[in-house]
């Protein structure tokens, strides 16, 4: 049990840390841009990966095979384990699986964010400092992928059953996106289904390219829009004074 317990709590613990440290309750923040908004994305960015090195730390030390296994991209076109819940035929594998959920997972994530923006006023357009987008994505989805999915799943290979590794990462990454983009409920249900999904993806592929890749894809959609409204904020807030 020591292996299914001590990752689990390790993750629900900087989980946590995190959701504090980008509430902005943590008030050192480095000065790299000169812009507030993007010095403390990058602040939250480096704290994201000390949490994500500490639970990688924490996996090697329960099951270094395990890690030296799974840290990696795996299999990318590896056969994948029938699921209809999800349209997963016979004979299936994730080639093919990877590109059909992500664009899925992608175009319900890009309406979710749509609306989003409608409601704010404003349209859909490429967000000034692009660049700093995908950094930003590439950065926040690795993080991400190495606490709750790598550091996770790795000490529970072999001690639970894949569907009960895959729903524990569903239910983790779930919740703190009550408090996320998308938020509430369907925050948590859409960032649930993900998690399984992503979880799955990283036990039959052994390795974390589709996880991360999609994860990826889902965070320049979200930081995008993010990056939209706070311009749109800025905008309105010079308005304002003027």
């Amino acid at each position: 049990m020591t292996r299914v317990f001590i990752p689990a709590i390790t993750t629900v613990a900087l989980l946590a840390f995190l959701l504090f440290a980008g509430s902005g309750k943590i008030r050192k923040q480095l000065k790299f841009t000169g812009d507030g908004d993007l010095d403390a994305r990058l602040t939250y960015q480096l704290v994201l990966s000390a949490c994500a090195a500490l639970s990688l730390g924490a996996a090697y030390l329960i099951a270094p095979a395990n890690l030296v296994h799974y840290f990696s991209f795996g299999s990318i076109d590896a056969p994948a384990e029938p699921l209809a819940l999800f349209g997963i035929g016979e004979g299936e594998r994730w080639g093919t699986i990877g590109l059909s959920l992500g664009l899925i997972i992608s175009v319900v994530t890009a309406l979710v964010m749509y609306f989003d923006l409608r409601r704010a006023g404003i349209g859909p357009h490429l967000p000034e400092g692009a660049g700093w987008v995908l950094l930003l994505s590439l950065s926040n989805a690795f993080g991400e992928e190495m606490i709750c999915r790598v550091g996770l799943l790795v000490p529970m290979t072999g001690q639970l059953e894949p569907a009960s590794i895959c729903m524990l990462s569903a239910v983790i990454f779930g919740l703190p996106h009550y408090l996320g983009r998308p938020s509430g409920l369907s925050g948590v249900i859409l960032a649930g289904i993900l998690g399984f999904i992503l979880a799955k993806s990283v036990l039959e592929t052994g390795g974390f390219f589709w996880a991360w890749s999609i994860h990826f894809v889902q965070d320049v959609l979200i930081i995008g829009a993010l990056f939209l409204m706070q311009a749109r904020t800025r905008q309105v807030g010079s308005e304002a004074g003027s």
